[in-house]
C-alpha cells in the first residue's frame, strides 16, 4: 500500500509539474520556433507568472518586441534605399536629359557660328568686289568726262572769243558742272 501511495504522489508530482513546469516551456519553445520564423504576431504564453517560467516568458517577449523593431528599422532602411535609389536614377536622368540639351546648344551654336563667319567672309567678299567695281566705274567714267570736260573748256574759249552769249552760257553750265 505504500508503494501504491509512493508511485501515486510521484505521478501525482509528475503530472503536476508536467502541467506547470513542461507544458508552459513547451509552449515557450513553440513560439520561440515561431519567432525564429519570422511570425512576430504570435502571442507569448505565461508572462504573467511569476516564477521562472514567467521570467523567461518575459524575456522572451523582450526578444520579441526587439525582433519586430529590427523588421520594422530594416523595412525603413528598405523603403529608404529604393527612395534614394529612385532618386539616384531621377537624378541620372535628369542629368543624361541637360547633358543632350546642352550638346544640341553647343552644336548649335558652333553651327551659327560657322553662319556667321561665312557670312562675314561673303560680306568682306562682296564689299571688296563693290570697291574694285566702284574703283573700276570711276576710271572708265571720268577718261571720257575729261575729254567732255576739256572739249567744253576749248567751246567756250571759242564761244567767249566770237562773242556768242547764249553759247558761253550753256558751255558754262556743263564747265562748272565738271
Amino acid at each position: 500500500l505504500q508503494l501504491l501511495l509512493t508511485v501515486t504522489i510521484l505521478m501525482v508530482s509528475i503530472y503536476v509539474a508536467f502541467r506547470r513546469v513542461t507544458r508552459p516551456l513547451n509552449a515557450l519553445v513553440q513560439r520561440m520556433e515561431d519567432l525564429v520564423l519570422d511570425d512576430l504576431t504570435t502571442p507569448i504564453p505565461s508572462k504573467s507568472r511569476n516564477d521562472e517560467i514567467g521570467t523567461v516568458a518575459n524575456a522572451v517577449e523582450v526578444f520579441k518586441d526587439h525582433m519586430v523593431a529590427r523588421r520594422r528599422l530594416e523595412r525603413e532602411q528598405l523603403t529608404a534605399k529604393e527612395e534614394l535609389h529612385r532618386a539616384y536614377d531621377q537624378l541620372e536622368q535628369r542629368v543624361e536629359e541637360r547633358t543632350r540639351e546642352l550638346r544640341r546648344e553647343v552644336v548649335e551654336r558652333q553651327r551659327a557660328e560657322m553662319e556667321m563667319r561665312e557670312a562675314k567672309l561673303a560680306a568682306e567678299e562682296a564689299n571688296r568686289t563693290k570697291s574694285e567695281f566702284l574703283a573700276n566705274m570711276s576710271h572708265e567714267l571720268r577718261t571720257p568726262l575729261n575729254a567732255v570736260i576739256g572739249i567744253t573748256e576749248m567751246l567756250l574759249e571759242e564761244a567767249e572769243m566770237d562773242k556768242r552769249a547764249d553759247d558761253v552760257e550753256a558751255l558754262g553750265r556743263v564747265h562748272r558742272a565738271g
